[in-house]
């Protein structure tokens, strides 16, 4: 076996796996949809949101995000979910812990580009009962990105609610 056809398994094998997770990640979240599940010591968030949202990343303007817009511009993408997404527990804020954003391709994109960003992340809490409230400042620019609707779970109590941010209207009371 020469060297180039061992090479060339060695990368087959990521490629395909990267292939098949961009592929299956079409369908993560909603978009501008999300979900806050309130546990003992913990709100655990999922919420997808437009490229739109988010300043100064999209390099070629054309509300997409590249592979290379992406590994660019990711510490940017954490820096604006950090100061825009906050959990307020008892009037003081706490940052989302380890975010992790995963971009998202809507249907019949064949430009491989993403058109959400799905974020994922922990507040954490360190008594059950307090007051929180969650404040999100990332929404899009256009008319149908301008809302997030949000499902709040308290899987301990068996309750769910639901509420729709607005830019106006930004803060949802969860306890």
């Amino acid at each position: 076996m020469n060297v180039l056809s061992r090479v060339g398994r060695v990368w087959l094998l990521p490629l395909l796996a990267v292939m098949a997770s961009f592929s299956a990640q079409a369908h993560l979240m909603v978009a501008q949809h999300g979900t806050l599940n309130i546990t003992g010591d913990g709100v655990f968030m999922v919420l997808s949101l437009p490229v739109s949202a988010f300043s100064d990343v999209d390099d070629d303007d054309d509300g997409l995000l590249s592979a290379h817009e992406i590994q660019t511009h990711h510490s940017a993408i954490l820096n604006q979910v950090g100061a825009a997404l906050v959990l307020l527990v008892d009037g003081q804020a706490h940052a989302l812990q380890s975010p992790l954003i995963t971009p998202t391709f809507g249907h019949g994109n064949p430009s491989n580009k993403a058109s959400q960003i799905v974020v994922t992340g922990r507040f954490n809490l360190h008594h059950p009962r307090q007051s929180l409230t969650f404040k999100a400042a990332l929404f899009g620019a256009h008319e149908d990105e301008k809302s997030l609707n949000i499902s709040v779970k308290r899987p301990a109590q068996s309750l769910r609610s639901q509420a729709t941010l607005t830019p106006q209207h930004n803060r949802l009371e969860l306890m």
